[in-house]
């Protein structure tokens, strides 16, 4: 096997030691969609928090409203029935006005 009389140079680099205009312009390019990036996620996670936030809300409100004292439910002009009606849905079944679509 011959050794080469020419150095070896890393991909993309010109034997002068810069990157050329391409991989400046790769370089540029992949940064800007590095933050893209970044930004698509945090905002996709936050989304996603606020939901889990909400569905723990409407959890909590509708555990108070089964354990409510008869007294309090008249004052709220609720019957028991539809207190234990509305306590045994599932969190993630909300009316739609009770979404808050405020951002934080």
């Amino acid at each position: 096997m011959a050794l080469s009389a020419e150095p070896r140079f890393a991909a993309g680099l010109q034997p002068g030691g810069g990157a050329t205009q391409r991989d400046r312009q790769s370089a540029r390019l992949s940064a800007r969609l590095s933050v893209w990036l970044t930004l698509l996620l945090k905002t996709r996670f936050r989304a996603q928090r606020a939901l889990w936030q909400h569905w723990a809300a409407v959890h909590r409100q509708r555990r108070a409203l089964r354990r409510m004292e008869a007294h309090r439910l008249d004052d709220i002009g609720v019957t028991r029935a539809q207190a234990l009606a509305e306590s045994g849905r599932p969190f993630w079944d909300a009316p739609a006005h009770w979404v808050d679509n405020t951002p934080n």
